[in-house]
């Protein structure tokens, strides 16, 4: 086998550190097929020239990279990236604890294969990761703390210690699927008494793992908002998607592919809201048209308004793509002083930015990348909203202004995949904050916010704005709180293209491409 020895003696180790989910067939019929005897040279190099092409192949296979077309895609991306981000890439995709992994093996392999038979210890190992079902691997993981009032299973499998066949899971994800399109939000009536505008800000690269990797403090932030969802599943790990399925929150939680369909009318949010008497407004910090997300707002998030002019507002960053990021605050403030010159009595706003996408440069602090950079833009988003949230107030105008994250930046990573990159669509990128506002409510004594720990997801957001727009607490004086009370419940379910993750008796499951489902376990590299 000579150096095919090492390829798989490596592989071994990765898989067993959960880096790679090896595939064992196919690496058992390579390893017969490198252990094939060549008694000349000219045989092997024809073994070589052959196997090797054939184990690189193998060896993306069993990464958790993403498809051949998605990586194409992502390659082609990246051409347009600043050469400081790609650079600042380049030295995160291999870390110490891999290196010195990866030094170990090599130095085992040069000192014992004069004295011992690797090639037939490898094909032992790929026999045995073979004999060992992958269920067996669940029991070795501690189950998550299922301490939530309102944690839904998916389908029955909750019952379940570890889990049971992929078709079983595959099935139960069909069945949540068509359990959630039979889900609808529906205005019935225009809004009525005391006008009030719907604010929603949606965050790039935000999520709760990120905020605790950065050490970034969240209690003065928060404190402005009456209700904060605490396990929010924002479903998705790419900006594209996430956009999607928020404007489509009056249905529920569809299928990846269905996304890129068009639309059905009563699922758009900003469909509703327009006809409950809100004119639609869009708006953005960036130029949107990274990753065609203006289509993605435009065409299937059904918001088909012209976005407002954002261009005369303070450039507070470059971009990883070396366009302009404007000040969050800036940005909105100049649209509110226009807001307040609009004669409709009631506005509808989409604003979303990328203050915090991975790989900007803020413009004060040039050097500062990583972690560093994220604690940095993350303090001045919040202070930004925050200001802003005073703004309306000293306005005199009512609004509820609605934080959502789209989906996590991955700041540190996991063992499956680097900093920065979210392939995988694992709890750590797609547990999301969200926080609710109701500026301008009278009478309303200052209390800490409502922390919501059910495990929500986007139909629960469209309910609870269509109960504050129906039931209108402006005008009755009620507690917001109210409206964050018996919201329909989601399991966790997260896609990514042909990535799947979902959360099973206490534990995250995922299926790589083509893959069976492998748990998740979330430790860092």
């Amino acid at each position: 086998m000579g150096s095919f020895a090492l390829y798989f003696l490596a592989k071994l180790w990765l898989h067993a550190t959960g880096r790679i989910a090896l595939h064992v067939w196919p690496n058992l019929l390579l390893a017969l097929f490198t252990s094939l005897p060549a008694p000349n040279a000219r045989l092997r190099l024809a073994k070589n020239l052959v196997g090797w092409p054939l184990a690189i192949v193998l060896f993306y296979y069993d990464s958790f990279l993403p498809p051949p077309a998605r990586a194409l895609d992502a390659m082609r991306m990246m051409s347009g990236f600043s050469s400081d981000y790609l650079i600042e890439l380049s030295g995160r995709l291999f870390s110490p604890s891999l290196l010195l992994g990866v030094l170990l093996v090599v130095g085992i392999y040069t000192l014992a294969r004069r004295k011992l038979r690797l090639g037939s210890i490898a094909i032992a190992g790929l026999l045995a990761v073979g004999c060992v079902p992958a269920q067996w691997l669940s029991h070795l993981l501690p189950a998550r703390s299922d301490a939530h009032t309102n944690r839904p299973a998916l389908a029955d499998l909750d019952r379940y210690e570890g889990y049971r066949r992929s078709a079983d899971l595959d099935e139960n994800v069909q069945q949540f699927h068509a359990e959630e399109a039979t889900r609808h939000v529906i205005y019935t009536d225009r809004a009525k008494g005391a006008p009030f505008d719907v604010l929603i800000l949606h965050v790039c690269s935000l999520s709760w793992d990120d905020l605790e990797g950065a050490g970034v403090d969240t209690d003065a932030f928060f404190s402005h908002f009456q209700i904060v969802l605490k396990h929010f599943n924002s479903a998705a790990s790419y900006s594209g998607p996430a956009a999607i399925r928020l404007l489509r929150a009056h249905c529920g939680q569809s299928a990846q592919k269905r996304l890129y369909e068009y639309p059905d009318r009563q699922c758009l949010l900003f469909a509703g809201l327009e006809d409950a008497g809100y004119e639609p407004h869009w708006l953005m910090n960036h130029d949107g048209h990274f990753a065609n997300f203006f289509a993605d707002v435009y065409r299937r998030g059904g918001l088909a308004v012209e976005p407002d002019r954002n261009a005369d507002a303070d450039i507070a960053a470059e971009a990883f793509d070396g366009s302009p990021v404007y000040s969050d605050y800036d940005v909105l403030a100049r649209w509110w002083q226009r807001r307040l010159t609009n004669g409709n009595e009631r506005v509808a706003l989409y604003y979303n930015t990328i203050t915090l996408h991975d790989g900007n440069h803020v413009r004060s602090a040039p050097t500062a990348t990583g972690a560093a950079s994220y604690a940095l833009r993350a303090r001045r988003l919040f202070d930004d909203i925050t200001r802003f949230l005073h703004l309306i107030e000293t306005s005199g105008r009512r609004a509820i202004v609605v934080v959502v994250a789209e989906h996590g930046a991955a700041v540190r990573g996991d063992r499956y995949q680097i900093d920065g990159l979210r392939e995988i669509p694992s709890p750590a990128i797609t547990e999301v904050p969200v926080a609710i506002a109701y500026v301008g409510l009278e009478d309303a004594p200052p209390a800490p916010p409502a922390r919501v720990s059910d495990s929500l997801s986007y139909y629960a957001l469209g309910q609870l704005l269509q109960r504050s727009v129906s039931d209108n607490p402006f005008e009755q004086h009620r507690n917001p709180v109210e409206y964050a009370q018996g919201l329909a419940g989601s399991p966790f379910v997260a896609e990514n293209d042909d990535m799947l993750v979902v959360r099973v008796a206490g534990r995250y499951l995922m299926r790589p491409p083509g893959g069976q489902w492998i748990p998740w376990d979330g430790r860092r590299q």
